[in-house]
């Protein structure tokens, strides 16, 4: 009897601290708070915008603002394009018509990186903030409330480090082979060479 009554006290659990279910509820509510600060879709930014808002704002607004931005200029992208049928032409230079083309596509796919990058800075920026907001469920519960954010935060910073790293390697594989051969570049076989002016004159 006194063996099963010791086995009996190894399997209760421990009692519960007087305010765990006060904390647990705590926790339960910063989960529901994260989840409902997401809501709405619009892109028009007001005081009252959701992060859900913002971020989609981040998204649809100022990304793609920034990737305009980082265009190369027509008036430099034309030149650049004259040069290379110089190139196409014999006329200067002795680089091959596909890597010609290779070299402005690569170009083109490196200004991708910084508004990329950017765009992911902005939106764990706010991510992070939304965790403080729910954070202030635990006030009262400092240490908790504390060590959840870190927790929280630290997570968040993980996932940031592996974006980026898909966004870096993503860019670096595009960038490792263009195949000038696809539909989307001038047949080069078919291109008629015209008296354009000098390049950068």
């Amino acid at each position: 009897m006194e063996n099963e009554k010791q086995d009996l006290k190894i399997k209760l659990p421990p009692a519960l601290e007087p305010n765990m279910k006060e904390k647990l509820q705590c926790l339960q509510q910063i989960c529901h708070d994260f989840e409902q600060s997401f809501g709405g879709v619009g892109t028009s930014m007001t005081d009252e915008s959701s992060d859900g808002q913002i971020l989609n704002h981040i998204f649809q607004n100022l990304f793609p603002s920034e990737l305009k931005s980082a265009e190369i200029p027509e008036n430099e992208l034309n030149r650049e394009i004259n040069l290379i049928i110089r190139c196409i032409e014999g006329g200067i230079g002795n680089l091959r018509n596909e890597k010609s083309f290779e070299i402005i596509a690569k170009k083109q796919i490196r200004l991708l990186k910084e508004p990329s990058l950017h765009c992911l800075q902005l939106c764990i920026a706010q991510l992070s903030t939304v965790i403080r907001q729910c954070a202030q469920a635990l006030n009262g519960y400092e240490s908790m409330k504390e060590e959840t954010e870190k927790i929280l935060l630290s997570t968040l910073q993980e996932r940031e480090i592996l974006c980026k790293t898909n966004i870096i390697l993503f860019i670096d594989a595009e960038l490792a082979y263009i195949n000038s051969n696809h539909e989307d570049f001038i047949g080069f076989e078919s291109v008629q060479v015209i008296d354009y002016p000098a390049p950068y004159s």
